[in-house]
């Protein structure tokens, strides 16, 4: 595992575009299907904060990468 400050801010990016996937069928005309914009964002958020809440974990318990080597 990389540092885990990187996956935090991976977990941020990937909850904000979830965000943005979930808000952007109210913005584009009704004519382009929305329907996978919905699953795609939950995913991403899902995703991004799994990423996060186990970067944290590994962050408070002090993972070295010494010690697996």
């Amino acid at each position: 595992m990389e540092d885990p400050i990187t996956h935090i801010k991976i977990g941020i990016i990937l909850i904000t575009i979830g965000l943005i996937l979930l808000i952007l069928p109210n913005i584009i005309p009704k004519d382009f299907s929305s329907e996978n914009f919905y699953s795609m964002g939950g995913f991403l958020i899902l995703i991004g904060i799994i990423n996060f809440i186990l970067a944290l974990v590994v962050k408070v318990t002090g993972y070295n990468e010494e010690e697996y080597y």
